[in-house]
């Protein structure tokens, strides 16, 4: 009988995927927006980014150096161009229009898509933001596809024709295509790294994607809709700073854990693995892969946590030789409750003041 069941469940078609294209409407919006900050923070653009807040992205300059804002649409198509009757229909103009009726002129408003749009013959379909003035310049004032967008925007308020400023609205084609946008945005992560920090390793990278999807995530979906804005709450419900970024980066890589051989070298080197429980190298192999994978499992807490107090602790021990500031470290972390009755660093505490050590060495710390 389940079988039954199963096999008419595989062959019955669902009537409708709105449930399936709301989801990956959202993750198309979110992979644009953690592609747009990865950009950004490349390029050394302080900039605030909110998720699904007056817009599906808005992007707010955050140096305190300049008012602009920029909203972003971001719509997705599985295939197919988006057609002006998709826009005017879904009143995508309209909502553009709102939006920058109530900012200052440095605002602009930018309709984001993966496939390019029709103007009824016309294709906009380029990687880099191109003017619905331009898009429009060669039609008369009284062409009627014009008058269709004047009519649309001014649903919002009583406004005349000359007042709308073609110029402010933006269309652009997105690279990100609807299928293989988490590689494409790798591939982003991989550029930043070699730019910034070329020892973030593959796993780092992963981690960090993963988090940023997260956040961006988490942000979409808080609800926020006051009676009164609290901007403080407001950035820390739905805001996603350049700054939250590359403190991302830097803390990841700060518990990236090294190779195995590297890490045996440091600590042989520079006598820390006299009288510890090592017996060889192959000893220390053995543990240590077991330490790569706790601290993945469940010791990046504890890492973190020790890592903050031997960095306070470290200028107390400048005099100590290499050798005793192992132990004189251990020490420390062992007087602290909340590190030291956990099973992860009872196991590990040798290890993670290592790796606290390494990075210190390396000036990552």
């Amino acid at each position: 009988m389940k079988e039954e069941i199963f096999k008419k469940v595989a062959e019955v078609r669902p009537r409708e995927f709105s449930g399936s294209d709301i989801y990956n409407r959202y993750q198309f919006q979110i992979a644009f927006a953690a592609d747009l900050i990865i950009k950004m923070a490349k390029n050394n653009i302080n900039s605030l980014t909110f998720m699904d807040y007056l817009d599906d992205v808005v992007v707010v300059d955050n140096s305190g150096d300049s008012s602009a804002i920029i909203f972003y649409q971001v719509k997705s198509k599985d295939k197919n161009f988006i057609t002006l009757n998709i826009i005017l229909n879904n009143q995508w103009f309209e909502k553009m229009y709102y939006n920058l009726s109530q900012f200052n002129k440095n605002s602009k408003s930018i309709l984001v898509t993966n496939t390019g749009i029709n103007f009824d013959g016309k294709y906009v379909m380029d990687a880099d933001p191109v003017s619905l003035a331009d898009c429009l310049k060669n039609l008369d004032e009284n062409d009627e596809l014009k008058n269709k967008i004047y009519q649309s925007m001014m649903k919002t308020d009583t406004i005349e024709k000359d007042k709308i400023d073609f110029s402010k609205y933006w269309i652009v084609r997105t690279e990100l295509t609807i299928n293989d946008f988490e590689r494409q945005i790798k591939g982003q992560l991989q550029e930043y790294a070699i730019a910034v920090n070329p020892k973030l390793d593959a796993e780092s990278l992963n981690v960090i994607q993963m988090q940023l999807i997260c956040e961006l995530e988490s942000k979409q979906k808080k609800v926020y809709n006051p009676i009164v804005i609290d901007i403080d709450k407001l950035i820390r419900e739905k805001g996603y700073s350049t700054e939250d970024f590359n403190r991302l980066v830097k803390t990841t890589y700060t518990i990236q854990i090294p190779k195995s051989k590297d890490m045996y070298d440091f600590l042989k080197q520079n006598n820390m693995l006299d009288g510890t429980i090592f017996s060889n190298i192959i000893d220390f192999n053995m543990k240590y892969n077991k330490f790569i994978v706790d601290n993945i499992n469940n010791g990046n807490i504890v890492c973190k946590l020790a890592f903050a107090l031997l960095k306070e602790k470290i200028n107390l021990f400048i005099n100590v030789s290499e050798q005793n500031l192992m132990s004189k470290l251990i020490d420390e972390l062992d007087s602290y409750d909340k590190i030291s009755t956990t099973k992860f660093y009872i196991d590990n505490k040798i290890f993670i003041v290592g790796l606290f050590l390494y990075k210190q060495y390396e000036g990552n710390l």
